[in-house]
């Protein structure tokens, strides 16, 4: 199956992932899951693994700085908020590239592959 790490760019798409990712057997609250945004060093401001611009976001606040001292790559994560505001759910979270987690994959056909093991959906 050829497929690479999701790129997410509207609220549809961010809930069509949540919603896969919440309903896998091996969905935990406290597990990353990756998507393909990643933020290096060498460019300013996120890029997803595609080559395509990160216009739509879904960070809990602020969107993160577009520097870093190190390579970041995007994971959701559940977070827990305490605000009616902004519910607790799965958000983006900048993390460091080497951290364990499941992931998300888009094939050209739009299915949506998700890891712990692979899934397809």
């Amino acid at each position: 199956m050829k497929a690479e790490l999701a790129s997410v760019h509207s609220s549809e798409e961010q809930h069509f992932v949540t919603a896969n990712i919440r309903s896998s057997t091996d969905y935990s609250t406290s597990s990353l899951y990756w998507l393909g945004g990643r933020l290096q060093r060498s460019l300013h401001g996120w890029r997803w693994a595609d080559g395509s611009e990160m216009a739509f976001t879904a960070w809990l606040g602020e969107e993160p700085p577009g520097l870093a001292e190190e390579d970041l790559c995007l994971a959701m994560q559940w977070v827990s908020t305490g605000s009616a505001a902004r519910p607790s759910g799965l958000y983006w979270q900048p993390r460091s590239c080497d951290a364990l987690g499941g992931y998300v994959c888009k094939k050209s056909s739009q299915g949506v592959l998700l890891g712990f093991p692979l899934l397809l959906l």
